[in-house]
């Protein structure tokens, strides 16, 4: 996992701990910039890492019967987020794009949400939906736009 892994370690390092405190002093401050960190760069790799963190959370939450669907909620965000980010690169060809988020919808979440259950602005919810449906043509549209009409009428 090259993204999201000090969320893992710290989910599953809490289920050994017996006892946790608080304190109001701040321990630790990160303030490096670094353009080129994985925070700022994107990989299809970051797809299946999704999946790996989202999968941390609810095993962290331990009974799945009574997990309350906020749960989804950074997870739903972080996938709009990705799929936006990976059909705006003008370097990835359309079919490609459209086998990365194929493979990734074949073991996502996406699928076990229900949709109605989130309030979203409707281009994210129509995003949701074509996820949902694997509508590669609707993920598209609703990413690129008036780009992609007109890229339909150059063809």
């Amino acid at each position: 996992m090259s993204f999201g892994e000090d969320l893992v370690f710290v989910l599953n390092y809490l289920k050994h701990c017996n006892r946790i405190s608080f304190t109001q002093e701040p321990l630790y401050q990160h303030e490096v910039y670094n353009s080129v960190s994985l925070t700022h760069s994107f990989s299809p790799a970051r797809f299946s890492n999704l999946e790996d963190i989202q999968k941390a959370i609810l095993d962290f939450a331990d009974d799945k019967n009574k997990i309350n669907p906020r749960i989804y909620d950074k997870y739903v965000k972080d996938a709009l987020h990705l799929t936006r980010m990976w059909y705006k690169n003008k370097n990835v060809p359309y079919i490609r794009k459209k086998e990365i988020i194929g493979e990734w919808l074949k073991q996502s979440y996406i699928r076990k949400l229900k949709i109605s259950d989130y309030q979203l602005h409707w281009k994210d919810r129509m995003l949701l939906h074509s996820l949902h449906m694997s509508c590669f043509i609707g993920i598209n549209w609703i990413v690129n736009g008036k780009e992609y009409i007109n890229s339909l009428s150059k063809e």
